[in-house]
């Protein structure tokens, strides 16, 4: 018998465990730039300041990624609202930072950590579990960088846990069903296809295991479903992603395709390290050996999480090689749960095994195949505490000093690579972003300046990044037979690309030094005439 551990141990733990989860969410916090995707939602929240919708008009400014393929008169209608309005409750608290655009989600992962363990407690685990956990949570580095970032990933996590800790401790009460439902609006209201995941891999669930344990009567499925549904259309009537341009993208690949993509996604939970590869792949042979059904179904629900959002992604196969993790959050507790149960039956619950292959399963990426990997062995939740206590800086902060040393209100910039515009549309706001929408304009766009169409009018600056600025050296010696001069006037010495993005296999933790200055750095040209 390994029982949990006793009330004073188990807080004293526990309290370890949030204080330092804390640190690891809101250590310069605010330090970075938000980076693009990160800004779609800040800078959504500042036109709910200035509207109450999610206007793209900011200012002088339009927010208008890939001419606009998001937007529905004006607004952001792709985008799942949720995020954006706790964006802005947090800029109306503490001021429009970059710190208060990351601090709703951050919390949200803390919710998530504690709403774990007390689970972990209602359930009784084994002391050994209870320990695992703990150290699988902390070991976990995917985890903590996207509950960092400004973006949808810390809500989903949270409700998924909530919803799935819900389900299976069902219980036939009014006030569970409800919280149910409520906890699937705020899902759907922060990312759809996370949405569609968890809910996919219930039904499987329910279909194979739940329908004998669950006893819901009509009127049950009619209060769970109907609240979903008058919650869930009223989001969808007005931010609905299929009226939009961009909402063709999820069709976008065929059955071959998001065939690849769900290899890609379970080849990159390994190499984000989402989960441990090893234990993961020992999961299924743990099961045929002691029968355990929670390892069964937590498998069979990852599996139908990742399937369901390779069915509905918009990222499109033919033009990367590895996929958007991010689409398949929920499966992190599930790696969690799915490894602790693997490592305790493979040490068959001795601590002096199962304690030391967890410090080195879950703090490094030894199991995880790092030997083999170009970064090589290392321990992701190390280099993030170093990184966490001297963060380097970022090329929009480096690009924002300039704009703001030398850019006059309302000069207009032309940004390359153009997702590179919004987080210097958000920090250096004085600029007027330039030639995002094309020629003729669509119906919403008629009547904006002109500056705001690609070749209409030129801008005072172009600022390039990387080895765009090759590309853009040639356009301009292109433009000088219609009498329109640009001069190179400043290079930026700093590493163009923005390292600090939550994957893993994106992630420097260091400042980059050694880079060709010639076409990786990030260039600024002025118009001469």
């Amino acid at each position: 018998m390994d029982p949990l551990p006793g009330k004073v141990r188990f807080w004293a733990i526990t309290s370890l465990l949030l204080i330092c989860s804390a640190w690891l969410l809101l250590a310069n916090l605010g330090h970075y730039a938000l980076w693009d995707d990160e800004t779609y939602t800040a800078l959504g929240a500042k036109g709910v300041l200035a509207t109450g919708d999610t206007s793209a008009v900011i200012g002088h400014n339009i927010v208008g990624f890939r001419g606009g393929i998001m937007l529905k008169n004006l607004r952001d209608r792709f985008t799942p609202p949720l995020p954006t309005y706790l964006a802005a409750i947090s800029f109306i608290l503490f001021g429009v930072t970059p710190y208060a655009a990351r601090l709703p989600f951050a919390l949200c992962g803390l919710a998530a950590i504690l709403l774990g363990i007390l689970i972990a407690k209602r359930q009784k685990v084994p002391g050994l579990v209870f320990y695992l956990t703990v150290i699988a949570i902390l070991g976990n580095t995917s985890f903590y960088l996207y509950c960092r970032q400004s973006r949808y990933y810390g809500i989903v996590l949270l409700c998924a846990v909530a919803i799935g800790y819900l389900y299976f401790n069902w219980q036939t009460t009014w006030r569970h069903i409800v919280l149910f439902a409520i906890l699937s609006i705020g899902l759907f209201a922060s990312n759809s296809i996370a949405y569609f995941q968890v809910y996919l891999a219930l039904a499987v669930d329910y279909l194979l295991w739940g329908k004998s344990s669950l006893k819901l009567r009509p009127v049950h499925w009619l209060v769970l479903l109907g609240i979903q549904g008058v919650g869930n259309a009223i989001i969808l009537s007005i931010w609905n992603p299929l009226a939009t341009h961009h909402g063709s993208a999820l069709l976008g690949n065929n059955l071959l395709q998001k065939g690849i993509l769900f290899f890609w996604n379970l080849r990159d939970i390994n190499a984000c390290e989402f989960g441990v590869g090893a234990l993961l792949l020992a999961a299924p042979f743990v099961y045929f050996k002691n029968r355990n059904p929670i390892i069964l179904r937590c498998l069979v629900a990852m599996l139908v999480c990742i399937g369901a959002a390779c069915l509905v992604s918009p990222q499109p196969v033919a033009q990367t090689t590895v996929a958007d993790i991010r689409y398949i959050l929920p499966v992190i507790p599930l790696c969690i749960l799915l490894e602790v149960l693997t490592l305790k039956s493979l040490s068959r619950g001795a601590y002096w095994i199962a304690i030391p292959v967890a410090l080195v399963a879950f703090h490094t990426n030894f199991l995880n195949g790092g030997l083999f990997t170009a970064k090589g062995l290392h321990s992701s939740s190390l280099s993030l505490c170093k990184e966490l206590i001297s963060p380097p800086s970022d090329p929009y902060t480096e690009a924002t000093h300039w704009i703001e040393r030398n850019v006059k209100d309302d000069e207009s910039i032309w940004v390359l690579p153009d997702y590179m515009t919004y987080p210097l549309m958000f920090s250096a706001p004085k600029a007027v972003y330039a030639w995002q929408l094309t020629w003729p304009p669509e119906e919403q766009f008629k009547g904006l300046p002109l500056i705001h169409f690609a070749g209409k009018e030129p801008p005072n600056y172009i600022l390039a990044f990387g080895p765009v600025v090759q590309e853009v050296e040639r356009t301009i010696q292109s433009w000088k037979t219609a009498n329109v001069s640009y001069s190179r006037i400043s290079v930026i010495d700093y590493f163009w690309k923005d390292m600090y993005r939550p994957e893993l296999f994106w992630r420097q933790s260091s400042p980059i030094v050694n880079f060709n200055k010639d076409f990786e750095a990030i260039y600024v040209f002025r118009r001469e005439n």
